[in-house]
């Protein structure tokens, strides 16, 4: 993930590619660390549960998506729109695993769309 802020300069320039690339790279290391740590399987089993499967199978996704928009597609706009669905994907499957967390993002997420001017 540090690697990634040094392309960041490129994302800025309107060049997604190597910035989506590190990202992307840098949330299939810390899964497998996290795999390795804990153990494939529990890791697998919790990543399963019900409560977590939509947001483990929205996460993966959005890596997927993100590699696809950059090797497949080579659109710099739906890169950019991947790595922000990307990171949103992130945030609630991390939040899945904290008790509530889930209702709190949305909740979050609602009372700061209703402070937008549109």
């Amino acid at each position: 993930l540090a690697t990634s802020l040094l392309s960041l300069t490129s994302l800025l320039h309107g060049n997604p590619a190597p910035f989506a690339v590190k990202y992307t790279l840098g949330n299939l290391f810390c899964v497998s660390a996290i795999g390795f740590l804990v153990g494939w399987g529990k890791m697998c089993r919790s990543m399963l549960v019900r409560e977590r499967r939509g947001a483990t199978l929205l996460y993966l996704s959005s890596l997927a998506a993100t590699l696809g928009c950059v090797f497949l597609m080579h659109s710099a706009i739906l890169t950019a729109t991947a790595i922000m669905f990307q990171l949103a994907a992130m945030a609630w499957h991390g939040v899945s695993y904290l008790p509530f967390g889930p209702r709190t993002l949305r909740f979050c997420t609602r009372s700061a769309f209703r402070l937008l001017p549109f």
